[in-house]
């Protein structure tokens, strides 16, 4: 049976088109055991079952030309991932551009480089350098030949001196224990050399990169001013708040990207029974307090999805997937629409003219089947909800609306028919078993017969002489078909003739 899935719930901010900007993992592992002191006597608690959560969000610094831009969440983010092999030219066959998010946690804190550094003069040997907080590390990078770019693979990273010197990217990832023992240095994980390793990652910090950037010789930045915020629903407790630590800065210097990645973690009763369902995410700009209960009213309109396994890197991986359900489940609570009534029945209206797939109309409207129906269900609700008071001008101004919204669909060749048509069209739908079956078989959608109905009452009512030639015209086709002149439900189109052409 494959293994339970944790969901994800992200609200709209945190979502592009239908997937959850922030990416997120579960990682179940044995805390070591450790020494406590607890009322003077030195205690030895046994190895406990953990659960550690990695939220890793990826943002852009292509826009930015000073530190009071802020930078962006990527609208394609970095998903997670084991070992990334690098791609660089020249680099070893074991050298890394990423190094495994799955790790329960890191003593310090990695800020690792990929990419290129960059020169407006060319030189074999190119000045670089990263600033980050109290983080500083001068370096050059080499070539065997002159150039303005050069990639930054570890055969070329040297001091200033020139002398080689450790890689700016991550090391391998050290085999993950299935058990870690007393004492353990959770520094194993840190995959950044110790020049660029800190203690923690300052919030909105300043972040310059010298020789690193094709858009300036100095690029100074700060790290995005925002932080993620996680609850956790457990069997013994919902919506718990748990505190997210960034650990690593990952820079991509070609696409301009900075990823953050975030643990935290949490005991677990058992590998087996994590009795974790679902984790909600949030992101809150500097100084915000986010409280859960405005996340969750959010909710009908975000993205519930599977956090990522370990075991979802093995080809033959399978698991199963609640994410549906737990976004059913969201939308007990009564919806506020975010559509006005008038957009909400132009799409209907659209929907209804079933002119192309419903998946390409709702996506020419920027939504999908579930954030339409999350609307349809606001406004049925407000609408039901109104009649049920004796208010029954809401679902009138949707019916004025959506026949309105239906009248500008009309095609070109729309509005060209003779009365006589018009009123032998008339009778056969009146009269037929299945008018939509008959309107098919005369090549015509109901919406364009709706139309032309409206059409014509509109000019009966205006004139009675249209609407005293209507009735006549009826009265004697329904008379030639109840004679038997012309058999009931076969018009004049049926044999090759513009309707009411023969009456």
């Amino acid at each position: 049976m494959p293994p339970k899935r944790i969901i994800v719930a992200q609200p709209p901010s945190l979502c592009r088109a239908g997937e959850g900007l922030l990416q997120v993992g579960v990682m179940p592992w044995m805390r070591p055991p450790r020494r406590v002191t607890v009322d003077g006597t030195r205690l030895t608690l046994a190895a406990e079952p953990m659960m550690t959560f990695i939220v890793k969000a990826t943002f852009s610094y292509a826009h930015c030309t000073s530190p009071e831009d802020e930078m962006t969440l990527a609208p394609e983010p970095e998903g997670l991932s084991l070992d990334v092999p690098s791609e660089l030219p020249g680099a070893a066959e074991d050298e890394l551009a990423y190094s495994s998010d799955f790790v329960p946690l890191k003593r310090d804190c990695d800020v690792l480089l990929t990419g290129h550094a960059t020169s407006r003069r060319p030189s074999k040997l190119l000045p670089a350098a990263i600033r980050l907080g109290k983080m500083e590390r001068s370096f050059a990078v080499a070539s065997d030949a002159m150039s303005v770019r050069i990639p930054l693979i570890a055969e070329a990273i040297r001091d200033l001196a020139g002398n080689r010197a450790d890689p700016v990217g991550p090391r391998l990832t050290p085999p993950l224990l299935e058990e870690h023992p007393y004492g353990f240095d959770f520094a194993a994980y840190n995959t950044a050399p110790p020049s660029q390793q800190l203690e923690e990652i300052p919030h909105a910090a300043p972040l310059t990169l010298t020789g690193l950037s094709e858009r300036a010789d100095i690029l100074s930045l700060k790290l995005p001013a925002v932080r993620p915020r996680i609850w956790v629903d457990t069997d013994r407790a919902l919506g718990a708040p748990l505190r997210l630590l960034c650990d690593t800065v990952w820079l991509d210097t070609d696409r301009q990207l900075c990823v953050l990645v975030y643990r935290t973690d949490l005991p677990i009763p058992s590998f087996e029974l994590d009795g974790i369902a679902q984790v909600t995410l949030a992101m809150a700009p500097d100084g915000v307090v986010v409280d859960l209960k405005d996340v969750q009213a959010e909710l009908d309109r975000g993205v519930f999805e599977g956090a990522v396994l370990l075991s979802d890197f093995d080809d033959d991986a399978a698991s199963a997937d609640d994410s549906l359900f737990a976004k059913y489940s969201a939308w007990r609570k009564p919806v506020e629409p975010a559509l006005s009534l008038a957009a909400y029945a132009a799409i209907g209206a659209e929907l209804a003219e079933n002119r192309q797939p419903r998946h390409d109309t709702l996506k020419s409207h920027g939504m999908d089947d579930d954030s339409f129906l999350v609307e349809e269900r606001g406004w049925l609700t407000r609408i039901s909800e109104a009649a049920l008071r004796g208010d029954p001008s809401l679902a009138a101004r949707y019916g004025e609306l959506f026949v309105a919204a239906q009248d500008r669909l009309a095609g070109p060749g729309e509005g060209k028919e003779s009365l006589a048509e018009y009123a032998a069209l008339k009778v056969d739908v009146e009269d037929a078993p299945d008018p939509t079956k008959l309107l098919e078989e005369r090549r015509m959608t109901l919406a364009e017969w709706m139309r032309m109905d409206r059409r014509w009452t509109r000019k009966a009512m205006e004139d009675a002489a249209v609407e005293a030639e209507i009735k006549r015209r009826c009265a004697a086709y329904r008379a030639r078909v109840e004679t038997g002149s012309l058999p009931a439900g076969e018009g004049a189109r049926d044999r090759g003739l513009p309707p009411g052409k023969e009456g």
